[in-house]
């Protein structure tokens, strides 16, 4: 809900995506990346655990940019958390 499309963005300097991750047998599977700043963030952008010992607690969120059904579609989703790996 607090999504700005006006707000600044952050430049990219790499990505890996989830080695698993199978783009037409997905439904959103290991639909996952981790990405690498060019920058560090600016000291204004909170960050909030969501990983405390053994317990996950806070929201997770997913964020999407990609394309479904040939559209490109902006999403976010807040899915249920169900365990660890």
């Amino acid at each position: 809900s607090a999504y700005n499309p006006k707000d600044p963005s952050y430049e990219i300097k790499e990505f890996v995506i989830h080695p698993d991750y199978n783009p037409k047998k997905s439904a959103y599977r290991n639909d996952i990346a981790k990405i690498v700043l060019k920058e560090n963030l600016p000291a204004s952008v909170k960050i909030y655990s969501i990983f405390e010992g053994s317990e996950v607690k806070g929201d997770v969120l997913r964020f999407g940019f990609g394309a479904r059904n040939k559209k490109n579609l902006r999403t976010v989703i807040t899915p249920k958390f169900r365990r660890l790996n």
